[in-house]
């Protein structure tokens, strides 16, 4: 729980970023594409990946603010 506002979150989410091979020196490039190649993913080095899913994360931060209102209201009754 956090000392300073009192909250602890009930529920968590998993959310994909992005693959951003074009902005990586050469080494961390050459990491990423061992580590994502073992699990089958996008390998061309020459080109950036987005893989966030924005209808997701909006559907649970609406989620996650009707409940946050409900202990709000809960709280102050």
């Amino acid at each position: 729980m956090s000392k300073q506002t009192g909250w602890e979150p009930t529920s968590t989410s998993i959310v994909a970023g992005a693959l951003l091979y074009r902005k990586y020196g050469f080494i961390k490039r050459r990491m990423m594409k061992m580590i994502v190649k073992r699990g089958g993913g996008d390998t061309d080095t020459s080109r950036n990946y987005v893989y966030t899913d924005w209808d997701a994360i909006d559907q649970f931060a609406n989620e996650s603010a009707v409940q946050l209102a409900g202990r709000t209201e809960a709280a102050t009754a």
